[in-house]
């Protein structure tokens, strides 16, 4: 069983997300409602939480949460909070998990950026930095993501690489890690 971990890094631009879902399940990080139909998305920002509520993707769509008043919002909410402190990525690769599913592709999972500058799809709009803005928030991250990765070893994760993916050499020693190039990814897949 196969699934695709959305995140918002823009190695992940201009692939048609919402074709993945023939091959698998689809669970997309934060904003990315805003552009698709993912089978589920995964919220870390309470700013975003609190746009999907108003929005009409709330109306025929699960989403996670970790903000118990947001979740009160509207009845499609999932409230989890056993993973408050993770950033959307690491929820929704967690999230996939519980679902049993045993490959995991990571695209949009840019961990950083080759600049040092914000790398995402949804920079400069509503509650996302501007796109001259430093981000380092992916240092936080990288290690929660090897200790997700860690102690999983049944589940297979693959990591779609483009040129704004940063590379993470801590990951190439994980016997269950693999990486793909866009490229390839997209033709596997037939996007």
């Amino acid at each position: 069983m196969t699934a695709f971990v959305i995140g918002n890094g823009e190695s992940r631009k201009n692939i048609p997300v919402d074709d993945l879902k023939k091959h698998g399940m689809v669970i997309g990080c934060n904003a990315i409602y805003r552009d698709f139909n993912p089978h589920f998305v995964v919220t870390a920002d309470p700013d975003i939480a609190l746009e999907i509520s108003k929005s009409k993707y709330i109306d025929s769509n699960k989403v996670y949460t970790s903000y118990r008043d947001i979740s009160k919002l509207h009845d499609n909410f999932i409230l989890e909070t056993r993973r408050k402190r993770f950033c959307a990525g690491i929820k929704a690769c967690m999230v996939a998990i519980e679902y049993g599913q045993k490959e995991l592709y990571l695209l949009g999972n840019d961990l950083g950026s080759t600049n040092g500058l914000i790398n995402n799809c949804y920079k400069n709009t509503p509650c996302y930095k501007k796109n001259w803005e430093d981000d380092k928030s992916h240092e936080i991250h990288i290690p929660q993501y090897i200790s997700l990765i860690r102690n999983n070893g049944n589940i297979k994760f693959i990591r779609a690489m483009g040129k704004q993916s940063q590379q993470i050499p801590e990951f190439a020693k994980l016997k269950n890690y693999n990486e793909i190039n866009i490229a390839d990814f997209i033709s596997n897949f037939e996007l």
